[in-house]
């Protein structure tokens, strides 16, 4: 009996320092989750509500405020009707159709070029981040702004006019319409946004020779005119291996005049998307509180709770994945159609699957 008596005093001593574990545990769970939401309610989240059809008055509206700012087109109906004919024959020839795999998570990063509120602003920087956990492999994929697309309500127009439209939300049906890609979520920052974001991650590496330091300076100067910014205090003097911040990065992956026009600059656009992932990697969790609040409130998104949580306890292994680049249209498998870039549908749709998935 009295052995029996000592395990049960043994117990109840031990049952205080349980219950007092279990409250500290439960405090740091939700403080966590308080942290979490804190977070999350920094940014802009849009909704999956977004991504269904628009009405007919918000579609007239949308395209009344993006009229004034969308570039028309340089063809005739008939030229129009040829093209899109031709591209809807090959897209059906190709028999591809947007792969939902659990195991690939598809993140269409967008800029948007806009100077005030009133439209939703062109996409003047389009990239799909796609995370193949079997691969162990990040696929940063440039879509250019001047390819064909056929805007699901609107018709023919290059691709990044969806955004003016109708914004990301049309912006990924389009290209899950056209391209056939699936698109899990979409985020995105125009301008001002995206070099505050550069300025949270302490700026960038970068070279840049002396050609692309005179345009960049003109976008500079621009991209200060909006900020409020010194352009004196911003301008690059020269070209080498510089540390840039957040406006001279930006200025830099705008830069379309020097090399191969869009082309090359779509490329300056990922070397800044592959630079920062490389910052990233080296954030403290001091650091990484301090980017958080810096920048959440910066970003537009798509991204639900549950998807955000899930991102965020794998973000340290996405984080040490290799990166890669593509780019829409592929070289020698498009044509020029005045100032739209038509890819060879039949080549291109199982080349986005390929980069992606294999």
């Amino acid at each position: 009996m009295r052995s029996g008596y000592d395990r049960e005093r043994r117990k109840m001593r031990w049952l205080p320092i349980v219950l007092i574990v279990m409250g500290v545990l439960a405090a740091l769970v939700l403080l966590a989750v308080g942290l979490f939401y804190h977070y999350y309610g920094l940014s802009n989240y849009e909704g999956k509500a977004a991504q269904t059809q628009l009405s007919s008055e918000d579609m007239a509206e949308a395209k009344r405020a993006a009229e004034a700012h969308v570039e028309k087109l340089n063809l005739s109906d008939s030229e129009v009707e040829q093209i899109k004919t031709e591209n809807d024959k090959a897209i059906k020839a190709a028999n591809v159709s947007a792969v939902d795999q659990p195991d690939v998570y598809n993140l269409l990063l967008v800029g948007v070029d806009r100077r005030d509120d009133s439209w939703n602003g062109n996409a003047d920087s389009m990239i799909l981040a796609s995370i193949n956990k079997p691969k162990k492999r990040i696929t940063l994929m440039s879509f250019m702004r001047d390819l064909y697309a056929d805007i699901p309500g609107y018709g023919v127009h290059k691709l990044n006019a969806a955004c003016a439209y109708g914004g990301c939300s049309l912006l990924v049906k389009t290209l899950e319409e056209n391209y056939k890609v699936h698109i899990d979520n979409y985020a995105w920052v125009d301008f001002q946004s995206m070099a505050e974001v550069i300025d949270a991650l302490g700026g960038v590496d970068l070279s840049i020779t002396d050609a692309e330091v005179k345009v960049a300076n003109d976008y500079i100067k621009e991209l200060c005119s909006i900020t409020g910014a010194d352009p004196q205090s911003e301008y690059l003097q020269g070209g080498g291996d510089l540390h840039c911040d957040g406006i001279q990065a930006v200025a830099y992956g705008r830069i379309r005049y020097v090399g191969n026009a869009d082309f090359q600059r779509t490329e300056r656009q990922r070397i800044v998307m592959e630079q920062m992932i490389s910052k990233m990697k080296d954030l403290s969790l001091g650091d990484m509180n301090s980017f958080a609040t810096t920048v959440l409130p910066l970003v537009h998104h798509d991204i639900s709770v549950p998807e955000v949580l899930t991102l965020t306890a794998a973000a340290p292994t996405f984080l040490k994945y290799d990166v890669k680049e593509a780019r829409v249209p592929f070289d020698d498998h498009y044509q020029s159609v005045q100032e739209i870039l038509n890819p060879d549908m039949d080549y291109t749709l199982p080349e986005i699957q390929k980069e992606l998935y294999d």
